[in-house]
Parts: C-alpha cells; structure tokens; sequence
C-alpha cells in the first residue's frame, strides 16, 4: 500500500512538473519565417539620416529594429518595400515605433534633401532613417549585407558622353531583422509578406 502511494504521489509530481514547464514554455523558441541568420552577418556601421543626424545599427539601445536598401528615384519595387513594411508595423501598437532604418543604393542622388523629401512624400514618422553616406563606406556595407547595386547596363551605355541622369539602379531589396545589439538576425527577401514579417517581429521583440 505504501509502495502504491509512492507511486501515485510521484506520477503527480511528473504531471505536475510536465505542465508547469509547459505554462512556462519561452516564446522565443517559436520558428521564424524568414531565413534565420547565424554566425558573423552584416557590418556595424554609423550613417547620416535625412534629418541629418548620426544614426548606428546599434543607435537604438535594446530595440528590435528593421534595415533594408532602397533609393528615392525608384519606381518599382522600392516603393513596394516600403508599403510592405508601412503596412508591418502601422496598425500595431508593439511595432510601430521600432527603428527603420533604409541605407541608399544610390548615393549620387540621393543628397539629404532628397531623402528628406521622399520620408516626407511616404509620410514617414520620426522612427524611419533615411540613410547615407561616404560611397567607399556604402560599398563595404553593401558587400557585408550581399548586396550588389548596378547601374541598367542600357543606361550606363546613354550615359556616356552625356548629362542624362535619369538612370535605373539594380538591386535586391532584402529586409534585415535586426537584435537589440544591432546584429541581423533574420532575413526576408521579395516577395515579402507583412504577416510573416509582422510574425517574426513579434518574436523578436518578445526576447
């Protein structure tokens, strides 16, 4: 009998044990939706927004924050970026005021006063950087993100010898997920889906 009463109390304990780990389970083990990063990714760097203040990957303290690269004379799939992550994070109280931050593909044009002008045509808060800086500087982070932005060669080619500078520049256009410490740590690429990106968000916001 007594035998049989130890074994009652420490099936218990067990169940017990089991759903107090389960109550507790840390959300931060869900699966991303996007590509997972891991190991040495991206390169720390400190740009210039359209307001002209110095903004770094890791400005922003312990916040979550999203990067990308685009250019103000885009036509196609920049805007549609934007909209993507607009729609992200407008409508939710826990995401619409974290850092987004947009490095230029295209430095030539894109002087502050053009940045400033596109933040203020999409109607962008204060959270979103519009940034820029030293070309040699841009290329090194553009490498460290895989990135490869090309002038279209048909356009290059009317260039020559010419003052045309309605060009076309060539480009991916990711969205990094970035840490609290600035360091990327998801990836989605085109097409993006403002419910997957929302959905890592929160997670990543969660840690």
């Amino acid at each position: 009998m007594l035998i049989y009463r130890i074994l009652v109390l420490g099936f218990i304990g067990i169940i017990s044990l089991s759903f107090y780990q389960c109550s507790h389970t840390d959300l931060t083990t869900e699966q991303f939706v996007g590509t997972k990063l891991t190991g040495k990714f991206g390169l720390d760097f400190e740009l210039i927004d359209q307001n002209g203040k110095s903004i770094s990957n890791s400005t922003h303290g312990n916040q979550t924050a999203i990067l990308t690269f685009l250019f103000s004379a885009c036509t196609d799939v920049c805007p549609i970026v934007t909209s993507q992550i607009k729609a992200t994070i407008y409508d939710s109280k826990e995401l619409q005021n974290i850092p987004v931050m947009i490095i230029t593909v295209d430095p030539d044009r894109d002087d502050q006063q053009t940045r400033l002008r596109f933040t203020n045509k999409w109607n962008l808060p204060s959270n979103w950087h519009f940034l820029s800086g030293e070309p040699d500087l841009l290329k090194e982070i553009w490498n460290s993100y895989h990135l490869n932005p090309q002038i279209s060669q048909t356009q290059q080619q009317r260039l020559q010898g010419s003052l045309e500078t309605k060009y076309k520049i060539v480009h991916t256009t990711p969205i990094y997920l970035l840490d609290g410490k600035g360091r990327p740590k998801v990836l989605h690429s085109s097409p993006i889906n403002s419910e997957n990106l929302r959905s890592d968000l929160h997670i990543l916001v969660g840690k």
